[in-house]
């Protein structure tokens, strides 16, 4: 079972093993995580888990519906100021796959994901590294994927914990 504990103020499970992290997926697409509980933290770790478990792409193209349900689910109404945000998602889904990538191959992903807000991976502002304010908090970049106007996605390869 997980357990809540706060680092660096954030709410946060701290995943006992692989299995642990599966339940809290599961927890997401069941759509029963509160929006308390739907942190930063939280939002990484389901993206970890969903890309490990059914790769980049599926993630990529099952997230999104999901992450609006949840808000749906928690009385978060999905529209050009609040809720989803297309290039958020995709972006940190994009940047989670880099960060499992760079983990060593016996760290379970549990591990990596209790380790990542300790990197830069975890950095919720980490996305203006790559895009200008204006860009990112537009209602078009809410709407749809935009690129990067800061530096490319290229750069992601780069980064390291």
């Amino acid at each position: 079972m997980s357990m809540i504990v706060t680092a660096d103020t954030l709410p946060r499970r701290i995943f006992a093993d692989d299995a642990d992290l599966a339940a809290l997926v599961a927890e997401f697409e069941a759509c029963i995580i509160t929006k308390a509980e739907w942190s930063h933290f939280t939002h990484l770790a389901v993206a970890a888990g969903t890309v490990h478990r059914d790769g980049i792409q599926a993630a990529r193209r099952d997230i999104p519906a999901r992450i609006r349900a949840l808000n749906d689910a928690n009385g978060v109404p999905n529209t050009d100021e609040r809720g989803y945000h297309e290039t958020l998602t995709q972006f940190f889904l994009l940047l989670v796959h880099r960060y499992l990538a760079t983990q060593p191959r016996d760290r379970s992903v549990a591990e990596a994901v209790n380790a990542l807000p300790l990197s830069v991976f975890g950095d919720k502002n980490i996305a203006f590294r790559f895009y200008s304010r204006d860009l990112l908090l537009s209602v078009t970049a809410r709407r749809q994927w935009v690129d990067p106007d800061l530096r490319t996605l290229a750069y992601l390869a780069s980064i390291t914990p």
